[in-house]
C-alpha cells in the first residue's frame, strides 16, 4: 500500500505549527490520516525532518510570506508526496556525504567499499525497486556518462533470456582468444 500526501497539505500542517512542534505535528497528521505506515516511527521522523528542512529553505527564499511561497511553489505543492518518494530522499542523503547530520565515523565512498558492504548499502534499493527499474536506471546512467556500448550491453543482458549473458561471454572469449598460426 502506497501512502500519498498532497504536498500542499504537508505544508499547511508545517505552517500551522511552531518550529519546535512541527515534526511531532506532521508525524501525528500522517499517522492519523493513514494509520500505521510501512515505515517505522523513527525513520518516518527522519524523513519528515528532511522534508521540513527543504520547506524551510524554500520558505526563507520566499521572504517568509505565505502568498509568495504559495505562488512560487504552486507546481511543487500540487504534487503528491508518496512514501516511495520519501525513500528516494533518504537514498540521496546517503549518497551525498555531509548532507546528513550523523555523528561518528565517516562512511567510505561506495566505490571503495567491499562487496559485502555494497550489498548491505543497496539492500533498501533492492527491497523498494523492481529489477526493471534498477536495470533501466543503470542503463540511463551509463548513457549520461557517454558509455553507449555499456548501456546497450546492460539492456541486452536484462531484456533477453537468462542464457544471453553466457552467450555474450562465450563470444567475447572467442573474439579475444589469440589465434594459433
Amino acid at each position: 500500500m502506497t501512502t500519498q500526501i498532497l504536498r500542499r497539505n504537508f505544508f499547511d500542517v508545517w505552517f500551522a505549527n511552531s518550529k519546535e512542534s512541527r515534526t511531532g505535528a506532521l508525524l501525528s497528521y500522517i499517522l492519523q490520516e493513514f494509520g500505521a505506515p510501512s515505515l517505522s516511527e523513527d525513520s518516518l521522523k527522519i524523513k519528515i525532518r528532511s522534508l521540513s528542512q527543504k520547506i524551510e529553505q524554500k520558505w526563507l527564499k520566499s521572504g517568509r510570506k505565505r502568498d509568495d511561497f504559495l505562488k512560487t511553489n504552486s507546481l511543487c505543492l500540487g504534487e503528491c508526496l508518496s512514501f516511495s518518494d520519501i525513500s528516494i530522499v533518504s537514498i540521496e542523503t546517503i549518497s551525498h556525504p555531509g548532507s546528513s547530520r550523523r555523528t561518528g565515523r565517516l562512511q567510505k565512498d561506495f566505490e571503495n567499499c567491499s562487496t559485502k558492504t555494497k550489498t548491505r548499502r543497496i539492500q533498501h534499493i533492492l527491497e523498494t525497486s523492481s529489477q526493471e527499474e534498477i536495470s533501466m536506471a543503470a542503463e540511463v546512467q551509463l548513457r549520461r556518462e557517454g558509455k553507449r556500448d555499456s548501456a546497450a550491453i546492460v539492456k541486452e543482458l536484462c531484456d533477453f533470456s537468462p542464457r544471453r549473458g553466457t552467450t555474450i561471454e562465450k563470444s567475447e572469449e572467442a573474439f579475444f582468444k589469440p589465434k594459433a598460426k
